[in-house]
């Protein structure tokens, strides 16, 4: 297993609700306006051992998603849309059959927190939803 593993399973599942990956390494703040509606770009937060035996170490790390959605009349409707896919992606991710039984490595997924921003001072037609989960994986040795 290796730790690109996490990345390719929340890359599947915003796939599946519809979702376009922008893929700038660590910075989300440039994303362009012709992408920006219903959009997500990955961060992978500090990787913690737990457990290392003679085959495998055990290891937890955040992985952040921030989804991006365009309210085009109506800014509020930004919101509800959002919520919808921050609803859709949690029901993806946590899925038991999607997060236990994937072979690679990953042992389990939770939910932390998510909350709704405007994707600036400047813009608040446009919603940033971060979600962060937990994500304990098996790195074989």
């Amino acid at each position: 297993m290796s730790l690109k593993q996490s990345y390719n399973y929340f890359r599947a599942r915003c796939k599946v609700v519809g979702l376009r990956e922008w893929s700038d390494g660590f910075n989300s703040d440039n994303i362009p306006s012709s992408i920006i509606d219903k959009s997500y770009h990955i961060k992978q937060g500090q990787i913690t051992g737990i457990k290392l035996n003679q085959n495998d170490q055990e290891v937890n790390f955040p992985i952040v998603l921030e989804v991006f959605v365009k309210g085009f009349r109506d800014p509020y409707s930004a919101i509800e849309t959002s919520a919808e896919l921050v609803e859709d992606i949690l029901i993806e991710c946590l899925k038991a059959t999607n997060r236990v039984t994937q072979g690679n490595g990953i042992k389990n997924i939770t939910f932390e927190s998510a909350i709704f921003e405007p994707i600036s001072a400047n813009n608040d037609n446009a919603v940033k939803t971060t979600i962060n989960f937990r994500v304990l994986s098996i790195l074989g040795l």
